[in-house]
Protein backbone atom coordinates (compact mmCIF):
# COMPACT_ATOMS: atom_id res chain seq x y z
CA UNK A 1 0.00 0.00 0.00
CA UNK A 2 1.09 3.73 -0.96
CA UNK A 3 2.74 5.41 1.84
CA UNK A 4 0.51 8.46 1.09
CA UNK A 5 -2.61 6.83 1.44
CA UNK A 6 -2.09 5.77 5.24
CA UNK A 7 -1.34 9.34 5.66
CA UNK A 8 -4.58 11.68 6.92
CA UNK A 9 -5.17 13.90 4.29
CA UNK A 10 -5.19 17.75 5.91
CA UNK A 11 -7.95 20.34 5.18
CA UNK A 12 -8.54 21.37 1.91
CA UNK A 13 -8.82 25.14 2.00
CA UNK A 14 -8.87 27.03 -1.17
CA UNK A 15 -8.66 30.28 -2.69
CA UNK A 16 -9.69 32.08 -5.79
CA UNK A 17 -7.02 34.15 -7.49
CA UNK A 18 -6.27 37.97 -6.63
CA UNK A 19 -9.19 40.46 -8.55
CA UNK A 20 -9.11 44.20 -8.17
CA UNK A 21 -10.74 45.45 -5.35
CA UNK A 22 -11.69 49.20 -4.62
CA UNK A 23 -9.83 51.47 -2.77
CA UNK A 24 -12.96 52.47 -0.74
CA UNK A 25 -13.71 49.35 0.46
CA UNK A 26 -9.77 48.65 1.07
CA UNK A 27 -9.69 51.68 3.32
CA UNK A 28 -12.44 50.87 5.91
CA UNK A 29 -11.68 47.05 5.97
CA UNK A 30 -11.25 46.66 9.67
CA UNK A 31 -14.03 48.74 10.43
CA UNK A 32 -15.96 46.74 7.95
CA UNK A 33 -15.04 43.22 9.38
CA UNK A 34 -15.54 44.02 13.08
CA UNK A 35 -19.38 42.56 12.94
CA UNK A 36 -17.76 39.58 11.51
CA UNK A 37 -14.88 39.99 14.42
CA UNK A 38 -18.05 40.08 17.37
CA UNK A 39 -19.52 36.99 15.87
CA UNK A 40 -16.34 34.64 15.32
CA UNK A 41 -15.90 35.61 19.12
CA UNK A 42 -19.27 34.35 19.90
CA UNK A 43 -19.28 31.19 18.17
CA UNK A 44 -15.93 30.61 19.33
CA UNK A 45 -16.83 30.30 23.07
CA UNK A 46 -19.52 27.90 21.23
CA UNK A 47 -16.46 25.89 19.67
CA UNK A 48 -14.42 25.50 22.53
CA UNK A 49 -16.90 24.20 24.37
CA UNK A 50 -18.05 21.44 22.29
CA UNK A 51 -13.96 21.02 21.46
CA UNK A 52 -13.66 19.77 25.13
CA UNK A 53 -16.61 17.49 24.94
CA UNK A 54 -15.27 16.51 21.97
CA UNK A 55 -11.73 15.15 23.59
CA UNK A 56 -13.29 13.18 26.10
CA UNK A 57 -15.73 11.42 23.10
CA UNK A 58 -12.80 10.90 20.80
CA UNK A 59 -10.35 9.64 23.59
CA UNK A 60 -12.93 6.52 23.86
CA UNK A 61 -14.18 6.72 20.60
CA UNK A 62 -11.62 7.57 18.67
CA UNK A 63 -13.61 9.65 16.39
CA UNK A 64 -15.41 13.25 17.13
CA UNK A 65 -19.52 12.76 17.37
CA UNK A 66 -21.26 13.71 14.05
CA UNK A 67 -22.98 17.00 15.12
CA UNK A 68 -19.55 18.51 16.82
CA UNK A 69 -17.81 17.77 14.00
CA UNK A 70 -20.05 19.35 11.53
CA UNK A 71 -20.52 22.41 13.95
CA UNK A 72 -17.04 22.39 14.04
CA UNK A 73 -16.31 22.67 10.28
CA UNK A 74 -18.86 24.81 9.45
CA UNK A 75 -17.01 27.01 11.85
CA UNK A 76 -13.74 26.73 10.62
CA UNK A 77 -15.24 27.77 7.33
CA UNK A 78 -16.42 30.49 8.71
CA UNK A 79 -13.21 31.87 10.34
CA UNK A 80 -10.81 30.81 6.98
CA UNK A 81 -13.81 33.46 5.21
CA UNK A 82 -13.22 36.00 7.50
CA UNK A 83 -9.24 35.85 8.12
CA UNK A 84 -9.58 36.16 4.54
CA UNK A 85 -11.69 38.71 3.68
CA UNK A 86 -9.70 41.19 6.82
CA UNK A 87 -6.29 39.92 4.75
CA UNK A 88 -7.44 41.34 1.85
CA UNK A 89 -7.47 38.14 -0.12
CA UNK A 90 -10.85 38.80 -1.47
CA UNK A 91 -13.30 41.97 -1.30
CA UNK A 92 -16.53 40.02 -1.37
CA UNK A 93 -18.12 40.18 2.11
CA UNK A 94 -18.42 37.16 4.05
CA UNK A 95 -21.80 35.63 4.93
CA UNK A 96 -22.87 35.47 8.51
CA UNK A 97 -23.87 32.09 9.79
CA UNK A 98 -22.85 28.74 9.22
CA UNK A 99 -24.17 27.63 6.02
CA UNK A 100 -21.78 25.70 3.74
CA UNK A 101 -24.00 26.32 0.65
CA UNK A 102 -23.22 29.50 0.07
CA UNK A 103 -20.86 30.59 -2.54
CA UNK A 104 -17.92 32.23 -2.02
CA UNK A 105 -14.31 32.98 -3.08
CA UNK A 106 -12.37 30.85 -0.22
CA UNK A 107 -13.50 27.20 0.79
CA UNK A 108 -12.63 24.66 3.58
CA UNK A 109 -13.40 21.21 3.20
CA UNK A 110 -11.96 18.60 5.78
CA UNK A 111 -12.64 14.35 5.65
CA UNK A 112 -14.00 12.92 8.85
CA UNK A 113 -11.98 10.09 9.81
CA UNK A 114 -10.74 8.07 12.90
CA UNK A 115 -8.38 9.59 15.15
CA UNK A 116 -5.52 7.83 17.35
CA UNK A 117 -6.16 7.68 20.88
CA UNK A 118 -2.92 8.48 21.85
CA UNK A 119 -2.66 11.62 19.83
CA UNK A 120 -5.78 12.75 21.08
CA UNK A 121 -4.54 12.11 24.69
CA UNK A 122 -1.40 14.19 24.27
CA UNK A 123 -3.07 16.28 21.44
CA UNK A 124 -1.90 19.69 24.32
CA UNK A 125 0.97 19.00 23.76
CA UNK A 126 1.55 17.30 20.07
CA UNK A 127 0.09 21.29 18.63
CA UNK A 128 2.48 23.09 20.59
CA UNK A 129 5.29 23.11 17.75
CA UNK A 130 3.03 24.16 15.17
CA UNK A 131 0.79 26.51 17.20
CA UNK A 132 4.38 28.56 18.37
CA UNK A 133 5.14 28.62 14.56
CA UNK A 134 1.73 29.23 13.52
CA UNK A 135 1.79 32.33 16.38
CA UNK A 136 5.09 33.73 15.26
CA UNK A 137 4.26 33.79 11.37
CA UNK A 138 0.88 35.30 12.46
CA UNK A 139 2.34 38.06 14.41
CA UNK A 140 4.88 38.96 11.72
CA UNK A 141 2.06 39.52 9.10
CA UNK A 142 0.29 41.51 11.60
CA UNK A 143 3.95 43.78 12.23
CA UNK A 144 3.74 43.90 7.96
CA UNK A 145 -0.10 44.57 8.20
CA UNK A 146 0.31 48.14 7.29
CA UNK A 147 2.68 47.86 4.30
CA UNK A 148 0.27 45.13 3.39
CA UNK A 149 -2.99 47.46 3.31
CA UNK A 150 -1.01 50.45 2.10
CA UNK A 151 0.12 48.13 -1.17
CA UNK A 152 -3.07 46.93 -1.87
CA UNK A 153 -4.86 50.49 -0.94
CA UNK A 154 -2.86 52.27 -4.08
CA UNK A 155 -2.48 49.39 -6.55
CA UNK A 156 -5.99 48.35 -6.05
CA UNK A 157 -5.17 44.62 -6.01
CA UNK A 158 -2.77 42.55 -4.12
CA UNK A 159 0.01 40.95 -6.01
CA UNK A 160 0.37 37.21 -7.61
CA UNK A 161 3.44 36.73 -4.40
CA UNK A 162 2.04 38.89 -2.02
CA UNK A 163 -1.65 37.01 -2.35
CA UNK A 164 0.39 33.54 -2.39
CA UNK A 165 2.20 34.44 0.75
CA UNK A 166 -0.88 35.59 2.95
CA UNK A 167 -2.82 32.48 1.89
CA UNK A 168 -0.58 30.33 3.04
CA UNK A 169 0.16 31.74 6.65
CA UNK A 170 -4.12 31.92 6.53
CA UNK A 171 -4.06 28.13 5.21
CA UNK A 172 -1.59 27.15 8.13
CA UNK A 173 -3.03 29.06 10.64
CA UNK A 174 -6.69 27.34 9.61
CA UNK A 175 -4.51 24.00 9.70
CA UNK A 176 -3.42 24.59 12.96
CA UNK A 177 -7.01 25.57 14.37
CA UNK A 178 -8.46 22.46 13.09
CA UNK A 179 -5.63 19.89 14.10
CA UNK A 180 -6.54 21.67 17.36
CA UNK A 181 -9.88 21.26 17.27
CA UNK A 182 -9.59 17.77 16.55
CA UNK A 183 -10.90 18.03 13.12
CA UNK A 184 -8.07 16.36 11.57
CA UNK A 185 -5.00 13.88 12.56
CA UNK A 186 -3.14 15.54 9.88
CA UNK A 187 -0.58 17.80 11.49
CA UNK A 188 -0.46 20.88 10.39
CA UNK A 189 1.66 21.50 6.92
CA UNK A 190 2.17 24.06 4.18
CA UNK A 191 3.90 27.15 5.55
CA UNK A 192 5.59 27.51 2.55
CA UNK A 193 3.52 25.95 0.04
CA UNK A 194 2.57 22.37 -1.82
CA UNK A 195 5.44 20.65 -4.34
CA UNK A 196 4.78 21.25 -7.63
CA UNK A 197 4.38 18.08 -8.69
CA UNK A 198 1.01 17.99 -6.24
CA UNK A 199 -0.06 21.42 -7.55
CA UNK A 200 -3.61 21.90 -9.10
CA UNK A 201 -6.86 23.32 -9.34
CA UNK A 202 -9.63 21.84 -7.74
CA UNK A 203 -12.74 21.38 -9.97
CA UNK A 204 -15.17 20.49 -7.17
CA UNK A 205 -14.74 23.63 -5.56
CA UNK A 206 -14.77 26.68 -8.38
CA UNK A 207 -16.11 29.79 -7.76
CA UNK A 208 -18.44 31.44 -9.87
CA UNK A 209 -20.11 34.82 -9.80
CA UNK A 210 -24.09 33.36 -10.26
CA UNK A 211 -25.09 30.49 -8.09
CA UNK A 212 -27.21 28.12 -10.32
CA UNK A 213 -30.54 27.76 -8.85
CA UNK A 214 -31.45 24.24 -7.40
CA UNK A 215 -27.96 23.17 -7.09
CA UNK A 216 -27.71 21.38 -3.74
CA UNK A 217 -23.39 21.95 -4.28
CA UNK A 218 -21.68 25.18 -2.37
CA UNK A 219 -19.77 26.22 -5.72
CA UNK A 220 -20.79 25.48 -8.93
CA UNK A 221 -18.76 24.84 -12.56
CA UNK A 222 -20.00 25.30 -15.13
CA UNK A 223 -18.35 23.22 -17.87
CA UNK A 224 -18.06 24.56 -22.17
CA UNK A 225 -19.89 22.58 -24.44
CA UNK A 226 -18.84 19.91 -25.90
CA UNK A 227 -16.87 20.39 -29.52
CA UNK A 228 -18.23 19.19 -32.48
CA UNK A 229 -16.36 17.23 -34.92
CA UNK A 230 -19.11 17.40 -37.99
CA UNK A 231 -17.57 18.75 -41.12
CA UNK A 232 -20.88 20.63 -42.25
CA UNK A 233 -21.17 23.99 -41.59
CA UNK A 234 -23.41 25.18 -39.25
CA UNK A 235 -26.96 26.48 -39.99
CA UNK A 236 -27.56 29.71 -40.90
CA UNK A 237 -29.74 31.68 -38.50
CA UNK A 238 -33.26 32.56 -39.48
CA UNK A 239 -33.66 35.80 -40.93
CA UNK A 240 -35.40 38.16 -38.44
CA UNK A 241 -38.82 39.18 -38.79
CA UNK A 242 -40.28 42.19 -38.65
CA UNK A 243 -44.04 41.13 -37.55
CA UNK A 244 -42.97 39.02 -34.71
CA UNK A 245 -40.91 40.12 -31.82
CA UNK A 246 -38.15 38.59 -30.46
CA UNK A 247 -37.07 37.59 -27.22
CA UNK A 248 -33.61 39.19 -26.25
CA UNK A 249 -30.39 36.76 -26.46
CA UNK A 250 -29.53 34.73 -23.77
CA UNK A 251 -26.94 36.05 -20.71
CA UNK A 252 -23.46 35.15 -21.22
CA UNK A 253 -22.43 32.44 -18.97
CA UNK A 254 -21.26 32.78 -15.46
CA UNK A 255 -17.84 33.45 -14.81
CA UNK A 256 -16.02 30.71 -13.81
CA UNK A 257 -12.96 31.14 -10.85
CA UNK A 258 -11.31 27.78 -10.44
CA UNK A 259 -10.50 27.60 -6.47
CA UNK A 260 -7.03 27.31 -5.47
CA UNK A 261 -6.48 24.10 -3.40
CA UNK A 262 -2.80 23.43 -3.62
CA UNK A 263 -0.62 26.39 -3.31
CA UNK A 264 2.47 26.32 -5.04
CA UNK A 265 4.12 29.17 -3.59
CA UNK A 266 6.87 31.16 -6.09
CA UNK A 267 10.32 32.09 -4.48
CA UNK A 268 9.37 35.83 -3.62
CA UNK A 269 6.24 34.09 -2.10
CA UNK A 270 8.38 32.01 -0.13
CA UNK A 271 10.25 35.14 0.72
CA UNK A 272 7.81 36.65 2.09
CA UNK A 273 6.71 34.37 4.57
CA UNK A 274 9.95 33.89 5.60
CA UNK A 275 10.04 37.80 6.30
CA UNK A 276 6.98 37.20 8.42
CA UNK A 277 8.52 34.14 10.81
CA UNK A 278 11.40 36.60 10.70
CA UNK A 279 9.43 39.75 11.98
CA UNK A 280 7.68 37.19 14.66
CA UNK A 281 10.92 36.01 15.59
CA UNK A 282 12.37 39.99 16.06
CA UNK A 283 8.60 40.97 17.80
CA UNK A 284 9.06 38.48 20.49
CA UNK A 285 13.17 39.06 20.72
CA UNK A 286 12.05 42.34 21.48
CA UNK A 287 9.57 41.33 23.90
CA UNK A 288 11.72 39.23 25.87
CA UNK A 289 14.04 42.28 26.20
CA UNK A 290 12.64 44.96 26.78
CA UNK A 291 10.90 42.21 29.42
CA UNK A 292 14.72 41.74 30.92
CA UNK A 293 15.75 45.30 30.86
CA UNK A 294 12.38 45.90 32.71
CA UNK A 295 13.38 43.25 35.27
CA UNK A 296 16.88 44.67 35.52
CA UNK A 297 15.26 48.60 36.05
CA UNK A 298 12.60 46.69 38.55
CA UNK A 299 15.39 45.41 40.98
CA UNK A 300 17.16 48.40 40.81
CA UNK A 301 14.53 50.33 41.64
CA UNK A 302 13.42 47.96 44.62
CA UNK A 303 16.85 48.00 45.89
CA UNK A 304 16.67 52.10 46.28
CA UNK A 305 13.40 52.03 47.34
CA UNK A 306 14.37 49.82 50.29
CA UNK A 307 17.22 51.84 50.75
CA UNK A 308 15.27 55.11 51.19
CA UNK A 309 12.44 54.00 53.03
CA UNK A 310 14.88 52.28 55.42
CA UNK A 311 16.23 55.86 56.30
CA UNK A 312 13.18 57.03 56.97
CA UNK A 313 11.91 54.32 59.35
CA UNK A 314 14.86 55.21 61.07
CA UNK A 315 13.42 58.78 61.35
CA UNK A 316 10.24 57.49 62.47
CA UNK A 317 11.43 55.33 65.34
CA UNK A 318 13.81 58.35 66.74
CA UNK A 319 10.47 60.62 66.10
CA UNK A 320 8.40 58.45 68.39
CA UNK A 321 10.88 58.22 71.14
CA UNK A 322 11.09 61.60 70.99
CA UNK A 323 7.30 62.15 71.46
CA UNK A 324 7.15 60.23 74.34
CA UNK A 325 9.76 62.35 76.44
CA UNK A 326 7.44 65.25 74.90
CA UNK A 327 4.53 63.93 76.00
CA UNK A 328 5.92 63.12 79.78
CA UNK A 329 7.13 66.83 80.04
CA UNK A 330 3.99 68.07 78.58
CA UNK A 331 5.72 70.63 76.79
CA UNK A 332 3.62 71.36 72.90
CA UNK A 333 6.46 73.20 71.80
CA UNK A 334 9.15 70.26 72.27
CA UNK A 335 6.70 68.00 70.13
CA UNK A 336 5.96 70.61 67.53
CA UNK A 337 9.65 71.04 66.59
CA UNK A 338 9.86 66.96 66.20
CA UNK A 339 7.02 67.17 64.13
CA UNK A 340 8.65 69.92 61.34
CA UNK A 341 11.78 67.69 61.44
CA UNK A 342 9.72 64.66 60.73
CA UNK A 343 7.81 66.96 58.21
CA UNK A 344 11.11 67.39 56.46
CA UNK A 345 12.11 63.63 56.58
CA UNK A 346 8.87 62.72 54.35
CA UNK A 347 9.71 65.62 52.25
CA UNK A 348 13.08 64.18 51.74
CA UNK A 349 11.72 60.58 50.91
CA UNK A 350 9.72 61.58 48.18
CA UNK A 351 12.13 63.70 46.81
CA UNK A 352 14.48 60.56 46.68
CA UNK A 353 11.52 58.42 44.88
CA UNK A 354 10.96 60.99 42.21
CA UNK A 355 14.80 60.13 41.31
CA UNK A 356 14.66 56.70 41.37
CA UNK A 357 14.19 55.21 37.87
CA UNK A 358 11.07 53.20 38.03
CA UNK A 359 9.58 50.62 35.35
CA UNK A 360 6.31 52.23 33.81
CA UNK A 361 4.09 49.87 34.85
CA UNK A 362 4.39 50.88 38.48
CA UNK A 363 3.96 54.82 37.19
CA UNK A 364 0.63 55.14 39.06
CA UNK A 365 1.87 53.23 42.32
CA UNK A 366 5.04 55.89 42.74
CA UNK A 367 2.40 58.85 41.78
CA UNK A 368 0.44 57.35 44.83
CA UNK A 369 3.21 57.02 47.44
CA UNK A 370 4.33 60.44 46.40
CA UNK A 371 0.57 62.28 47.32
CA UNK A 372 0.82 60.03 50.50
CA UNK A 373 4.35 61.53 51.54
CA UNK A 374 3.00 64.95 50.68
CA UNK A 375 0.19 64.39 52.48
CA UNK A 376 2.33 62.99 55.70
CA UNK A 377 4.44 65.88 55.27
CA UNK A 378 1.17 68.65 55.10
CA UNK A 379 -0.47 66.85 58.14
CA UNK A 380 3.10 66.84 60.49
CA UNK A 381 3.71 70.80 59.35
CA UNK A 382 -0.36 71.94 60.83
CA UNK A 383 0.75 69.89 63.93
CA UNK A 384 4.11 72.13 64.36
CA UNK A 385 1.96 75.13 63.61
CA UNK A 386 -0.83 74.31 66.02
CA UNK A 387 -1.43 76.80 68.45
CA UNK A 388 -2.65 75.14 71.41
CA UNK A 389 -2.83 71.67 72.95
CA UNK A 390 -6.59 71.41 71.71
CA UNK A 391 -6.28 72.30 68.27
CA UNK A 392 -2.79 69.56 68.07
CA UNK A 393 -5.67 67.01 69.29
CA UNK A 394 -7.63 67.66 66.34
CA UNK A 395 -4.90 67.33 64.15
CA UNK A 396 -3.08 63.75 65.35
CA UNK A 397 -6.45 61.54 63.60
CA UNK A 398 -5.16 63.13 60.25
CA UNK A 399 -1.91 62.71 60.28
CA UNK A 400 -2.45 59.03 61.68
CA UNK A 401 -4.57 58.62 58.14
CA UNK A 402 -2.03 60.14 56.04
CA UNK A 403 0.30 57.37 57.35
CA UNK A 404 -1.70 54.49 56.77
CA UNK A 405 -2.19 55.39 53.33
CA UNK A 406 1.90 55.94 53.03
CA UNK A 407 2.17 52.18 54.30
CA UNK A 408 -0.44 50.62 52.10
CA UNK A 409 0.71 52.22 48.81
CA UNK A 410 4.41 51.24 49.69
CA UNK A 411 3.11 47.86 49.80
CA UNK A 412 1.70 48.13 46.92
CA UNK A 413 4.39 49.93 45.22
CA UNK A 414 6.82 46.88 46.42
CA UNK A 415 4.47 44.28 44.77
CA UNK A 416 4.54 45.94 41.57
CA UNK A 417 8.47 45.97 41.11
Amino acid sequence: MNQNELKPAPPVIGFAPPRPQRRLKVAFRLILAIPHFLFLAVLGVVAFVLVVFSWFAALFTGRVPGGMFDFLERYERYYVRVMAYSWLLTEQFPPFGLDSSTNYPVSFDVQKGRLNRAAVLFRLILMIPAQILATVVMVGMYVAGFVIWLIVLISGRMPRSLHEAVAAVVRFQTRTLAYTSLLTAAYPSGLFGDRPEVASLAPPTAWTANRVEGSPSRLTVVPPPPPSFSSAPPPPPPPPSSSAWSPPPPPPPALVLPLATKLVLSRAAKRLVAMFIVFGVLYYAGIIALSIVSDSNSTQARVELTHDHGALLSTIRSFQNDAKDCAASGDLSCQQEIDSKMARAFNTFNRELQQIDFPSSSSDEVGRLSDDSVAAAGSLQKLAAAASAAEFAKLVPGYRAALNDFDADYTDLLRSL
